[in-house]
């Protein structure tokens, strides 16, 4: 593709997206400015006691220091069992990350104040309030300001990380694009990040100059408030408005290709077929985090397989002797009595794993079977998403059960593997049968000759208080059984992935020729 195919592309996307961008533009800058205003209310208090009570300095610096450490997709794993996926756990994370740079430069800038001023307001008589007001403060504000600028910049590029607990914002849409190998979407996120970060940064340096002292400049306060108190009132009450209204399905995925389409084909359909407002939440996040936001209330409904019901959920152990149908209903069983979680009918697909090659690979080994690959693994290069690695149907039981022993093994995006396979980045991957990338980049698969991945047949799942609250749910899901066969959800991935279309317009497109909806 040229630079000017690619540009074409770009403007397109601004153009036929902007009333999505925008939407994401508002709810990042909802959370990063929230998230900066409580840090500074947090903070500023803080340095002043800081300042005046040294010996509690370098502790408390240290623990937001520590803080500070501790990677942001972990900082939103940690929160998340507490207080559930969206817009709160994003605060609060958020909030702790802008902590440090506002803590440490209000002690900085109270501490630097030259003493012969602070002795020069006591002998005119002035109190240690006043001399904080008038003197400290106003002395130290450009310190301060220069650290809510860092923390600035700061928030509102970790803000994009937020779309992985479903707090929506621009990284929404950067990861989209990066699932679906999309550069022209990447930067219909990234560059509205950066302008965003740019211009609030702006903003508040001519702020920080005007309240320089040596500026020469007097600064309002009170101006300025009548301009920043209407605007944080409109940045609040749109913030607030971007939950789901009441008599809303909230229907979600997670991050892969397939999990973009499932979810607007469900949605499609209950909006055809009932008066239920439907929301969909794109790329929530992998399956234990969106096991835990159903739990939560957060989530309606969304697409599980049973082999991951079975073995990552409910943690029970694959008996390979097992049909299909049993451990369906032992993961419906163990779904509704242990999560209050009820298993629909399957959607008619099984997305399981098969062991990819690449053509020259294949070529050079000549196998059917995974026994037999398994034999010359120590010159394979292995890659896989990064919760394969950790799942109780992926690797550790896999080289266990066929005695793989890998040259190297390497994490990555599931959707970004199939690239890297093809263009021989790494050997083998565990690919998903429906993925239309194993048939259009010639990928060879291997005969999984043990058993070792159980079935994954695709289901909605659905809270039961939700069957409850929309009676005709149910009924209307349940419509939708066996009616994607594995090759046509394949198709379905293929145009996503290769075609670079839509997955809401490839969800309706299906529907549409299956004649489900109008």
């Amino acid at each position: 593709m040229n630079d000017q195919n690619f540009l074409t592309m770009l403007i397109d996307i601004f153009r036929t997206r902007w009333s999505e961008i925008l939407e994401a533009l508002q709810q990042h800058l909802f959370l990063s400015i929230v998230s900066i205003v409580i840090a500074t209310l947090i903070a500023i208090p803080l340095g002043i006691f800081i300042a005046r009570r040294r010996k509690f300095a370098e502790p408390i610096i240290g623990v937001a220091s520590i803080f500070q450490t501790i990677p942001s997709l972990a900082l939103f794993g940690f929160l998340l069992p507490l207080f559930g996926i969206g817009n709160i756990t994003a605060i609060i994370a958020l909030t702790i990350y802008a902590l440090l740079p506002i803590l440490r430069n209000t002690y900085t800038g109270i501490t630097g104040v030259d003493q012969s001023a602070v002795e020069a307001g006591r002998g005119m008589g002035m109190t240690k309030n006043q001399i904080l007001r008038m003197i400290e403060i106003p002395l130290a504000l450009p310190i301060i300001m220069a650290g809510l600028r860092t923390a600035t910049v700061l928030t509102i590029g970790v803000a994009t990380l937020a779309a992985f607990i479903g707090a929506g914002g621009l990284g929404d849409i950067i990861y989209r694009g990066l699932s679906t190998a999309r550069n022209e979407l990447v930067l219909a996120g990234a560059i509205p990040a950066a302008v965003l970060a740019i211009v609030i940064d702006l903003i508040l340096k001519r702020i920080e100059v005007a309240t320089d002292p040596r500026s020469g400049k007097k600064f309002s306060w009170k101006k300025a408030s009548l301009i920043l108190a209407p605007a944080a009132a409109l940045l609040l009450f749109f913030g607030f408005r971007g939950g789901a209204a009441d008599n809303t399905v909230v229907v979600a995925g997670k991050k892969f290709t397939e999990q973009y389409i499932l979810p607007y084909i469900i949605s499609e359909y209950v909006k055809e077929k009932t008066d239920y407002n439907v929301e969909v939440r794109e790329g929530l996040g992998e399956t234990p985090i969106m096991t835990q936001a159903a739990e939560n209330g957060d989530v309606d409904i969304f697409v599980e397989y049973t082999g991951t019901g079975l073995m990552t959920i409910l943690k029970e152990k694959y008996n390979p002797e097992d049909t299909p149908d049993a451990i369906y209903e032992k993961v419906k069983k163990g779904y509704r009595e242990e999560l209050g979680l009820e298993w629909m009918k399957p959607l008619g697909f099984e997305n399981t794993y098969a062991l990819a090659l690449n053509p020259e690979t294949f070529q050079q080994m000549r196998v059917k079977t995974i026994s037999e690959f398994a034999a010359n693994s120590s010159q394979i290069t292995f890659g896989a998403p990064t919760d394969f690695y950790e799942r109780e149907d992926g690797y550790p039981g896999f080289v266990k059960t066929y005695n793989l022993q890998f040259k190297d093994k390497r994490s990555l995006d599931p959707n970004l593997m199939y690239s890297a396979v093809k263009e021989g980045e790494v050997n083998a991957i565990p690919a998903f049968t429906t993925d239309g990338r194993i048939v259009r980049f010639n990928l060879k698969t291997l005969k999984d000759d043990k058993k070792f991945f159980p079935p994954y047949y695709a289901a909605p799942v659905v809270r039961q208080e939700a069957l409850e609250e929309f009676p005709e749910l149910k009924d209307v899901v349940n419509q939708l059984g066996d009616q994607i066969s594995e090759e046509e959800m394949a198709e379905m991935n293929a145009k996503v992935d290769l075609d670079k279309e839509d997955p809401q317009e490839v969800a309706r497109e299906f529907l549409q020729e299956k004649g489900l909806i109008k």
